[in-house]
């Protein structure tokens, strides 16, 4: 069964929390003040700049030994023109970090496949953005995975 949520975040701190499907992330409007909170279709939380730049967190849960997959369409529509340029160990998790660009549009995004949630970020700019790319790795780092092992089932 997939779980998956665009509402039900609670605040925790400096940190959205999600209750049901475990996981936290810090609240970047306290980090970086010009951004938003936004309704993001398929987005568990997602904020905008005033640069126009929008970052996103997915979380899909499916059950201990369910496959990962990349959660977001948004990503999916990427997949064909991104070059993966790093994986890591993210809170006990393998994490691919994807980018792409296309017609003046970057992407950056980073996927952690535990063990019975997935979870992306997305940054996506009008040309580069290090700086942006910047506050998506601390926002990538704030994250806690919560009571992942019950959340899926």
């Amino acid at each position: 069964m997939l779980l998956a949520c665009a509402g039900g975040l609670v605040r925790s701190g400096d940190d959205w929390r999600h209750p049901r499907l475990g996981g936290s992330v810090a609240d970047l409007e306290r980090i970086d003040p010009g951004l938003r909170r936004i309704d993001v279709k398929g987005a568990t939380l997602a904020y905008r700049g005033p640069d126009g730049a929008l970052f996103a967190w997915v979380r899909e849960c499916r059950g201990a030994g369910s496959p990962a997959r990349l959660a977001s369409a948004l990503l999916a529509d990427w997949q064909a023109v991104a070059e993966i340029v790093a994986s890591r160990e993210l809170k006990g998790a393998p994490a691919v970090v994807l980018t792409a660009s296309a017609d003046g549009v970057e992407m950056r995004s980073v996927t952690r496949a535990g063990p019975s949630c997935s979870d992306d970020w997305l940054l996506v700019t009008r040309g580069p953005a290090p700086a942006r790319a910047a506050l998506l790795d601390r926002w990538v780092d704030s994250f806690e995975p919560g009571g992942e092992e019950s959340a899926g089932g």
